[in-house]
């Protein structure tokens, strides 16, 4: 249980091994009615996804990989990406504080880089009711002391890379639900503008002349300006704005 928050982490489950926790959250929703801000940890997490499928790669008893269960019933279906935007800032927010004098950024759409390289990743998953969300799983993966990668995941850190210091993973679990927990108040309250324009301040390479694969199309090329609301990537290229969804462009770094 987390002691310095209203209710993020009130509600801890802390499992040794699970396949997701995202699915253990699913589940939990889908047969009772776990509380606002239950968090489900994992020791291990066999079968960690990100964004797009991907698998989410992380030594057992090394990362941060959790779940948070959310009712961000005052959201409408069409402003999914503010809540997305909220947490990726409230992870930001959290390695912040860990690493204070680290160049933190936010790769469209939410994975979290320091220094360049990723050290973290966001797989939101929200069940909508009509016209608003009714419930949504927000799962964090964030490397702390894992120190060695597969070559297949290039461009890769850890808190720990960083710092030289091993970290226990039980000291940073309040000071992380605290950091979303605040932003997400944030987008519940009357401060949602303020959430869109703190996020494209923290885009990684905004305003840089990025190269990307686009689905079905090949490489182009743009500079980063920004997204809209709903979420597109905003890219100026060929003299024009142009808008792209998600999914559709894969970053080359």
């Amino acid at each position: 249980m987390v002691n310095n928050t209203l209710f993020v982490g009130k509600v801890f489950f802390s499992e040794k091994s699970l396949d997701s926790t995202n699915q253990f959250a699913l589940n939990l929703i889908a047969k009772s009615n776990p509380s606002e801000g239950t968090v489900i940890s994992a020791y291990e997490q066999r079968a960690g996804k990100g964004q797009y499928g991907r698998e989410w790669n992380a030594q057992a008893g090394k990362n941060l990989t959790l779940s948070i269960i959310l009712y961000p019933n005052f959201l409408q279906a069409k402003q999914q990406f503010l809540l997305s935007q909220a947490i990726a800032l409230g992870v930001k927010d959290f390695c912040e504080q860990i690493l204070p004098n680290e160049v933190i950024k936010i790769k469209w759409p939410n994975d979290l880089f320091i220094n360049g390289k990723k050290v973290g990743g966001i797989l939101i998953q929200n069940g909508l009711r009509g016209a608003t969300i009714k419930s949504a799983v927000v799962g964090v993966g964030i490397n702390i002391n894992q120190m060695d990668f597969p070559s297949s995941i290039p461009n890769v850190t850890s808190f720990q890379k960083i710092s030289t210091i091993e970290y226990n993973l039980a000291d940073l679990i309040p000071s992380f639900c605290k950091a979303i927990e605040i932003r997400y108040l944030q987008i519940k309250g009357k401060n949602k503008r303020n959430i869109h324009n703190e996020y494209e301040n923290a885009l990684f390479r905004k305003e840089e002349n990025v190269s990307f694969e686009l689905k079905d199309i090949g490489m182009i090329e743009g500079v980063i300006i920004g997204v809209e609301e709903t979420g597109e990537l905003k890219l100026w290229r060929n003299n024009k704005i142009e808008q792209f969804n998600l999914g559709q462009l894969k970053m080359k770094i």
